[in-house]
């Protein structure tokens, strides 16, 4: 359950207690994810959303914590607080972008510089958000460049699809904005390289399994 593993257009994340509590999960987040798709940290996307869909909403209580207590472990390890790279709120293309394109739904509200907060029923959070604290960026970036589809989750939660932006973005632009993300929201200041967009921009679902 180490998680990287790229076995779609999504790659599955790290399951483990270490894992998990490095993107900010703690036992009681991950339970109501499990429960309802939603959760501080994420809401539930791509195959994961069928899980909750079809699988773990219709669980009792019981299961729900035996389960939230196999992932996170007899001791669990608290969150991981959010960390704050040098330069993260520092003015940039990125950012004109990310007010154009992305903080109609995700939110900019501007206090303490937390914009991002999400709109409640319309677009998740992006502070704090586990895609953007993995130490992977491949979630994010097939996001930015495919969009995702709107997700109806248990009850009557739904959140709107997203666009992608793949057509408007060059790999270069999406590099960029995705280091911005990562920085301003993830607390991650590992660099996402061009290369890194133009081979996952470039893959079909055939080369993606080879």
């Amino acid at each position: 359950m180490t998680g990287n593993d790229e076995l779609g257009r999504l790659a599955a994340p790290d399951l483990t207690p270490t894992g998990l509590a490095a993107r900010g999960w703690d036992r009681a987040s991950l339970r109501a994810y499990l429960a309802t798709g939603t959760a501080v940290p994420a809401v539930a996307s791509d195959e994961m959303l069928k899980v909750v869909n079809l699988s773990t909403s219709r669980l009792d209580g019981k299961d729900l914590d035996a389960i939230a207590t196999y992932l996170t472990g007899d001791s669990p390890r608290p969150a991981a607080a959010l960390a704050r790279p040098a330069g993260a709120a520092a003015p940039s293309p990125a950012q004109d972008r990310y007010f154009a394109l992305c903080a109609g739904c995700h939110g900019r509200d501007g206090r303490d510089g937390r914009d991002g907060q999400g709109v409640p029923h319309v677009a998740p959070a992006l502070h704090g958000n586990s895609s953007l604290r993995d130490a992977n960026p491949h979630n994010l970036i097939a996001a930015i460049l495919d969009g995702l589809p709107e997700h109806d989750l248990p009850g009557l939660e739904r959140m709107q699809d997203m666009p992608g932006f793949g057509e408007q973005l060059d790999d270069a632009q999406v590099a960029e904005l995705a280091n911005w993300l990562r920085a301003r929201y993830g607390g991650r200041d590992e660099p996402v390289l061009a290369d890194r967009v133009h081979a996952l921009r470039s893959a079909t679902p055939e080369s993606e399994h080879r």
